[in-house]
C-alpha cells in the first residue's frame, strides 16, 4: 500500500494515514468476513466529531456493541499502552477492550484479556440480549 517516493527514493512515514489505511482494511475485512456494515469510526484526534467523546476506530454492527476495538499499524508497538487506551475507552460504555495490531509485512493479531479469551472459549461472548438485560437489571 505504501507508495515509493520517487524523488527521493524513500518510503514516506505518515502514521496517521498509515492507522487510516489500516482501519480502512480492517472495515473491508469484517465486511468481507460477513458483517456488511462494518465502517471505520467518525473520528478526529480519537474522538467522535460529532459529540466529542471517545470514538471506536471501527464500527461493526453485531460486534462493537460489545466489543471496543482499537486498530494500530506500528512497528514497535507498546501493547500494554495500547491494550490499557482500550480498555480505558471500554470501560466508560461497558465494552470488552481488543486491539488489533500488525506490524509491516506481518499478519494483524488480535490482543484481548485472558479472562475475555476464557469468557469467549466458554461461550460467553459475545454477550446474548438475556445477558445484557440482567446485566442492566443489575446497574
Amino acid at each position: 500500500m505504501d507508495v515509493e517516493c520517487i524523488e527521493y527514493n524513500i518510503m514516506p512515514i505518515n502514521s496517521r494515514a498509515k492507522g487510516a489505511r489500516f482501519e480502512r482494511y480492517l472495515a473491508l475485512w469484517f465486511r468481507d468476513e460477513g458483517w456488511a456494515d462494518a465502517k471505520r469510526g467518525c473520528q478526529h484526534a480519537g474522538r467522535d466529531v460529532n459529540t466529542g467523546q471517545d470514538a471506536p476506530d471501527l464500527i461493526v454492527p453485531g460486534l462493537t456493541e460489545w466489543l471496543h476495538i482499537e486498530a494500530k499499524h506500528v512497528e514497535r508497538l507498546q501493547l500494554q499502552d495500547a491494550y490499557d487506551q482500550a480498555r480505558r475507552d471500554a470501560s466508560g460504555v461497558g465494552k470488552i477492550p481488543c486491539v488489533i495490531h500488525k506490524r509491516n509485512s506481518t499478519d494483524p493479531l488480535v490482543t484481548i484479556s485472558l479472562e475475555d479469551f476464557a469468557q469467549f472459549l466458554r461461550g460467553d461472548l459475545p454477550p446474548t440480549n438475556e445477558t445484557k438485560t440482567k446485566e442492566n437489571e443489575n446497574e
